[in-house]
């Protein structure tokens, strides 16, 4: 777990590390090192044609991007030192971190959204989860059991599940299921739930996970990331 720790925390310093370099060298500032870390250098390079020496180091608890012209003790270079730049260009710099960050993030939910999907309860008639110390599993029932009638009426998805449930007060239920192609028929007394005032037997939908497309993705990645139910 702490190796998983320190690699997501490398991961998130180095993009927002990226997004300040990235944008430096678009604007013309002289960017002397580009570090992962802090402390002693670990590993260092630079390319014979580049000013940038690229650095990791040994403490990965943060990293920076030293330019030209920051350092006080630094003879500031007026052509392409950080201090030598308009307004603009210095607030693009300093603030292009924390929107890298911001636009990785939502690409992270999308590449979710659209390769692995967004879970949503079923309307099958497949059971999710039976409850332990519930009612379902006392008799019996399992997961994955497809519950085909409740006292001789066919129940085609969730919804006929779940209404003959709440219907049937605390009168014994006869459950015929599926599993593994086999026919199978339990008794099952609903518990009443104060809670939310209903009888229940205790088991939940099959969750489904649903794929989304490229802009559906898109919608659900900035309303996870905004955290604004309404935007869409």
């Amino acid at each position: 777990m702490v190796i998983i720790a320190i690699l997501v925390l490398g991961f998130l310093i180095f993009v927002h590390e990226l997004g300040h370099f990235m944008v430096a060298k678009m604007v013309g500032i002289q960017v002397l090192e580009f570090s992962i870390g802090f402390g002693p250098k670990f590993l260092g390079f630079q390319k014979s044609e580049d000013t940038t020496m690229y650095s990791l180091r040994i403490l990965p608890l943060g990293g920076f991007v030293r330019m030209a012209g920051m350092d006080p003790e630094e003879e500031d270079d007026h052509v392409n030192g950080y201090n030598s730049k308009p307004l603009k260009s210095r607030f693009a710099v300093i603030s292009a971190g924390s929107v890298m960050n911001f636009l990785v993030a939502i690409l992270l939910f999308v590449i979710t959204f659209g390769l692995i999907g967004q879970p949503a309860a079923s309307n099958s008639n497949l059971i999710g989860e039976v409850l332990a110390e519930s009612p379902a599993m006392t008799a019996g029932l399992r997961a994955g059991d497809r519950i085909v009638s409740i006292n001789g009426v066919p129940t085609r998805n969730w919804e006929e599940v779940a209404g003959s449930i709440r219907e049937s007060g605390e009168r014994d239920l006869n459950l015929v299921v599926e599993r593994q192609e086999q026919k199978l028929s339990y008794t099952v007394t609903p518990r009443y739930d104060p809670q939310y005032e209903i009888y229940q037997i205790g088991i939940t939908q099959q969750v489904i996970w649903q794929k989304q497309g490229f802009i559906s993705a898109i919608k659900l990645g900035l309303i996870k990331h905004l955290n604004l139910p309404g935007l869409f």
